[in-house]
């Protein structure tokens, strides 16, 4: 279930990453391994990534996730909102995206147009479905 969810978050937030065509921007796609993320996983991502998206990738060095992120509602997760922010400060003129690399559990919370949490339609074992 982590290495799911941590491949998922890395792949919905490359996605930016193909903005524009091969050659208009030099920018490099930063890694930011969490919380000790396996040095062996991060070598076979930042691998696949130059390959798919024919761009430089950096690893940045690791960083622990701040203790604030985590929420005990429903164990120990660390909200993914707040995670996706915090990298926000790892960008550069030089990086097109900042992706996390974490085995923690995380979360994120789904509102409507009135602010209401969202439920899902669809409870999977390994993801939530939501729709528009």
């Amino acid at each position: 279930m982590r290495i799911f969810t941590s491949v998922l978050l890395c792949l919905l937030c490359c996605l930016s990453c193909r903005q524009g065509r091969q050659g208009e921007d030099h920018r490099a796609i930063a890694l930011q391994p969490l919380n000790g993320y396996a040095p062996e996983k991060i070598v076979y991502i930042k691998h696949t990534l130059e390959q798919f998206y024919h761009r430089r990738v950096v690893v940045l060095p690791d960083k622990a996730l701040p203790s604030s992120f985590i929420d005990y509602t429903k164990g120990k997760r660390y909200n993914a909102n707040r995670i996706l922010e915090w990298l926000a400060d790892a960008w550069s003129d030089t990086t097109l995206c900042a992706v996390g690399l974490t085995d923690e559990d995380i979360f994120t919370t789904k509102r409507d147009a009135r602010g209401q949490v969202r439920q899902p339609v669809n409870k999977g074992t390994n993801i939530q479905v939501y729709t528009k």
